[in-house]
């Protein structure tokens, strides 16, 4: 089987609620995180709160461009949780990406899956 890309999909669960609420943090998150998983970012980030109408979705969205794909993060303010998506044709290891964000977020429990993107177009979860 030849893997193409490799999504990992993270939920952070009750995270610090400052850290999560703070854009400095946020961004020095994710150059730590790309630098720690030995990536090259593509461009500055995006960095937005929206969604302040809807208190469920509240909070920051985070987008960086990487040269094998993409990160992105949503901090969701109400119930203090991070949604992440790591996507890049190179590898990368689980541990450190999980490591990084107990880090800065300091989460009380994490929940994740991987998926790998096939060269002939399957996505195989992968038994973590």
């Amino acid at each position: 089987m030849q893997i193409w890309g490799k999504h990992m999909v993270l939920n952070l669960i009750k995270c610090d609620s400052y850290a999560i609420r703070d854009k400095d943090t946020i961004l020095e998150w994710g150059k730590t995180l790309i630098k720690n998983i030995d990536m090259k970012s593509y461009g500055k980030p995006i960095i937005e709160r929206f969604a302040l109408d809807n208190p469920e979705s509240a909070g920051y969205t985070y987008l960086q461009m990487i040269e094998t794909s993409n990160i992105s993060a949503h901090f969701a303010e109400k119930s203090n949780n991070v949604f992440i998506d790591i996507f890049s044709c190179k590898d990368y290891d689980n541990h450190i990406v999980i490591d990084t964000c107990k880090y800065f977020f300091n989460f009380i429990d994490c929940k994740y899956i991987i998926l790998n993107r096939m060269i002939d177009g399957r996505i195989i979860q992968d038994e973590t």
